[in-house]
C-alpha cells in the first residue's frame, strides 16, 4: 500500500480510494465502496491481497475492490 484517502458518500458512509504497488512495482489505484470498506477495513501499512474488477473511470483504469486481506511479513530467517 502506498496511500489511502477516506471520503464520505452523500449518505455519510465512509469509502476509500487507495494507491498500491503490484509485485512488479507498477502503481495502480483502487476504490473501496462503503460495504466493502466496512467488511474489509484497512489494517495499517503493509502488503494486501486484493480481489476485484478493473473498471474505467474517465478512461482511467482502477480496481474496484471486492475482497481485501492484509498479508503477513516474511521473516528472512525462515526462507
Amino acid at each position: 500500500m502506498v496511500t489511502i484517502k477516506r471520503t464520505s458518500t452523500k449518505n455519510k458512509e465512509s469509502m476509500y480510494f487507495g494507491t498500491f504497488h503490484d509485485s512488479y512495482e507498477n502503481t495502480f489505484d483502487t476504490v473501496h465502496f462503503p460495504k466493502i470498506s466496512e467488511e474489509y477495513p484497512f489494517r495499517g501499512k503493509g502488503f494486501y491481497s486484493l480481489v476485484g474488477k478493473v473498471v474505467l473511470d474517465y478512461n482511467y483504469p482502477m480496481l474496484e475492490v471486492e475482497y481485501m486481506e492484509k498479508q503477513g511479513w516474511l521473516n528472512p530467517d525462515y526462507l
